[in-house]
């Protein structure tokens, strides 16, 4: 899927009611272009020396595990670089100066750019300022885009006519390259913003907490996420043993051939191996979800999966996949609970605990009787609704 961010050279915004705020131009901005080492070189030396960095990325991942960096954009006083990684490979020195915890880097929506930075650079990022994070906790709504947070606090248009471009493509075309400048112009007057409101409402250690948890998932995989979502399906903690080790399998081809874990296998065909265990070709050709696999990957390869998970443990199901259908007048009284204490902190409910984060509040409370809130409850959102949760499990 191709990264869906865009805008044209001239006429970037268009002023609205809030135009007295003074707000860099990017028309005046002096935009390098870095295709080389000397300005690789100019690059990491402005980063150095700058208080902050605003950074995005452009990458495309429709053919591949790993997502392909394409530009990698950045801000830096009254320059605004766009480095293309596919001229430039030897980004360690970058990798090790985003890797420091000052300068701030202001990003927006990180947990995608922090990867695709990962990937780029051979580094992680530290030290981010998230401002669609900020904004959330500031009050703006839960999970803005920039463009409808550059509208909301600085009343400008962000023209997104390039929303499908192809970011590999070469040579980019100058809407291309005034758009990819344009997602890293406002974040520094936004953090300026932001920060000023997150801090009014003594919310600093909040968005602090927040971003850690934010950089850590970014930067760690899952491997049981495919499990739980289709552990449901089998019955049996045979089954589910020999489920969990193939979508184990299934992660680590996709990683070694770097393709799309549908290349490897779709999850119905996951999901009938583990059922009736495929011993050759004629059985696994057999299966009902056969017809519509769309995986680019032997015969071979799937059942040396089968055969591996049949040594797999025992699974017992995952909490998370309980039926709770006899608990959904609670589920009603921890979501207007939620509701209400969002409501006082003007947060969005799903800020503070989507649904899923209910459900296992009842699973981890009345099914496995355990004490406390779930570890997804930790920190900031433990403080404020721990009370009004127990209140509504106390009658249980």
């Amino acid at each position: 899927m191709v990264r869906k961010r865009a805008c044209t050279r001239q006429a970037f915004f268009r002023h609205g009611p809030h135009s007295h705020i003074e707000v860099p131009s990017i028309g005046t901005a002096t935009i390098q272009y870095v295709d080389n080492p000397q300005g690789l070189d100019s690059l990491v030396e402005a980063c150095r020396a700058a208080q902050t960095i605003a950074l995005d990325t452009e990458f495309e991942r429709s053919t591949t595990y790993f997502a392909r960096p394409a530009l990698l954009q950045f801000r830096t006083g009254e320059r605004t670089w766009l480095l293309d990684p596919l001229a430039v490979s030897k980004l360690d020195q970058l990798g090790i100066t985003l890797n420091a915890s000052s300068p701030l880097k202001i990003m927006h929506s990180a947990s995608e750019d922090l990867a695709v930075l990962e990937i780029a650079t051979g580094h992680p990022i530290q030290g981010v300022f998230d401002t669609q994070l900020a904004a959330a906790f500031a009050g703006h709504g839960f999970a803005l885009g920039y463009h409808a947070l550059a509208n909301r606090l600085l009343g400008v248009t962000v023209n997104k006519d390039q929303t499908r471009s192809n970011w590999l493509q070469r040579p980019l075309t100058q809407a291309q390259l005034a758009y990819a400048a344009a997602d890293v112009e406002y974040l520094p007057v936004m953090y300026h913003r932001l920060s000023e409101e997150v801090h009014a409402l003594g919310r600093s250690d909040w968005l602090a907490e927040e971003t850690k948890t934010l950089i850590t998932r970014a930067t760690t995989n899952d491997i049981e996420r495919d499990f739980i979502r289709l552990a449901g399906r089998v019955d049996g903690n045979d089954a589910r043993g020999r489920l969990r080790a193939i979508c184990q399998h299934r992660e680590t081809l996709a990683r070694q051939l770097n393709r799309p874990r549908k290349h490897i296998a779709d999850d119905p065909l996951l999901v009938e191996m583990a059922r009736e265990c495929p011993q050759d070709r004629q059985q696994l050709e057999s299966l009902a979800s056969w017809r519509t696999h769309r995986g680019r990957v032997g015969v071979r390869a799937l059942l040396d999966a089968v055969e591996q998970s049949q040594s797999a443990a025992p699974c017992a199901l995952p909490a998370e996949c309980e039926d709770l259908s006899d608990h959904k007048a609670t589920l009603n009284k921890l979501k207007q609970a939620v509701a209400k204490v969002a409501h006082s902190e003007s947060l969005e409910p799903t800020m503070l605990a989507p649904r899923r984060v209910l459900e296992k509040i009842i699973v981890h409370r009345l099914l496995l009787q355990r004490a406390g809130l779930p570890e997804e409850l930790n920190g900031w959102r433990g403080k404020l609704l721990e009370g009004p949760l127990s209140d509504c499990l106390a009658d249980v």
